[in-house]
């Protein structure tokens, strides 16, 4: 029973790990709608990145392919913000 239970806990914590992970799309998506990225905190995008990309050599490490996955997302997303606020802070402002 104990080893049923285990399994279940997994599952869900591996589902919602990638769900976290692509949490940082709801912050890409309110950039590109207010067309600027003033408001992002980049050293708190870059804080989570590093984070992620830690576990994610961990995950490795152990050939663990939960956290593997995860934090794969997790890194790749972070940079991806970090993309598009750069992007946006690129482009020409109106007058």
């Amino acid at each position: 029973m104990l080893t049923s239970l285990t399994n279940q806990l997994a599952l869900i914590a591996a589902v919602y790990g990638v769900v976290s992970s692509l949490s940082p799309m709801l912050q890409i998506v309110r950039m590109r709608r207010a067309g600027s990225s003033e408001s992002l905190s980049r050293s708190y995008v870059m804080i989570g990145a590093g984070g992620y990309l830690i576990w994610f050599a961990y995950g490795l490490s152990l050939g663990n392919m939960p956290l593997i996955v995860c934090d794969a997302i997790g890194a790749a997303m972070q940079l991806t913000v970090l993309w598009w606020a750069y992007r946006l802070d690129e482009r020409p402002q109106a007058a």
